[in-house]
């Protein structure tokens, strides 16, 4: 589960204070839920190429707000694999980490 538990406003300079510039994963939400985790080398990088996306099916669902994990880069993709199925986001480059339900 992600520390900061209500997500940042998905905002310029909001990304700009708070966005780290190293390693982890991220997730991005509306007012429905989760919307996308994604993992980063630069996580502040990473959510303004979000930001500033033109038309994807991600900036279609309205992201409007942003966590994150610090992590090495080693760890990444256990963390990924891990928020993923915690999340359950509706956009997902891995939907083979989305476990079925029981």
């Amino acid at each position: 589960m992600f520390e900061k538990l209500s997500p940042y406003p998905f905002e310029y300079g909001v990304i700009m204070a708070n966005a780290p510039r190293t390693s982890g994963v991220y997730g991005l939400f509306n007012d429905k839920g989760c919307i996308y985790i994604g993992e980063a080398d630069n996580i502040h990088r990473k959510l303004m190429e979000h930001l500033f996306e033109d038309d994807s099916p991600l900036k279609r669902k309205d992201p409007t707000g942003f966590v994150f994990e610090i992590c090495s880069a080693d760890k990444r993709r256990w963390m990924h694999t891990v928020f993923t199925s915690r999340y359950r986001p509706v956009c997902t480059e891995r939907p083979e980490l989305l476990i079925p339900e029981s």
